[in-house]
C-alpha cells in the first residue's frame, strides 16, 4: 500500500525533525524487505513494523496513536479508516474509499503519490497544528458499522434493480 512512498515521507519528516516521531507499520504480509530498506536508509529509529495482530491489538495501537496513516493508491471501501475512526483516531490518507471525501474534521487528505505532502501533513499532526475531536469522530465511525453498511448496499442494489 505504497509503503516505499511513506518512508520517503519519514525520510524527508526525519531531515526536518529528526526523531521525534515514530511510525509503526502493521502488517499482515511478510514485510522483512521493508525492515531492510528502513535499515539502510537509517531510519529505524523512527519506523516500526508489527504483524499480523489481532483485530483488539490493533484496535488499542489505533487508540494510542496521534493518527492513522493509508497512503494507497486504491481502495474499495477502506475498513481500516473506519475502524481508526471508530477508535476516535483521525486519518491522514490519500483519497481513495471512504477517505474519498473525508472532512477535515476527521483527518487529512494527501494526494497520491505526494510523499511531500505526507510529510507535510504528518508534520501537522507531531506539531499539533491540527486538532481532532475523538468523540465526533467515533460518531463517525458509526456510518460504517456493518448495519449501516448493508443497508447502503441494499439501497445501491434496489436503485439498480428498479432502473431496469
Amino acid at each position: 500500500k505504497n509503503i516505499s512512498g511513506i518512508i520517503k515521507a519519514c525520510e524527508l519528516l526525519k531531515r526536518e525533525i529528526g526523531t521525534g516521531f515514530q511510525l509503526l507499520v502493521i502488517s499482515d504480509e511478510p514485510y522483512g524487505k521493508w525492515e531492510n530498506k528502513v535499515k539502510e536508509m537509517g531510519l529505524e529509529d523512527c519506523i516500526s513494523f508489527a504483524g499480523p495482530m489481532q483485530m483488539k491489538e490493533i484496535a488499542k495501537e489505533l487508540s494510542g496513536s496521534a493518527a492513522m496513516l493509508l497512503f494507497s493508491h486504491y481502495e474499495t471501501l477502506s475498513c481500516v479508516v473506519a475502524e481508526s475512526w471508530a477508535s476516535g483516531t483521525p486519518v491522514i490518507s490519500t483519497p481513495v474509499g471512504v477517505a474519498k471525501s473525508m472532512d477535515p474534521a476527521f483527518g487529512i487528505q494527501v494526494d497520491d503519490n505526494d510523499s511531500e505532502g505526507l510529510k507535510n501533513a504528518m508534520r501537522k499532526i507531531i506539531d499539533n497544528e491540527t486538532t481532532f475531536d475523538p468523540e465526533k469522530i467515533r460518531k463517525k465511525s458509526e456510518e460504517y458499522f456493518p448495519d449501516k453498511v448493508m443497508e447502503m448496499i441494499d439501497e445501491i442494489y434496489t436503485e439498480v434493480l428498479n432502473l431496469q
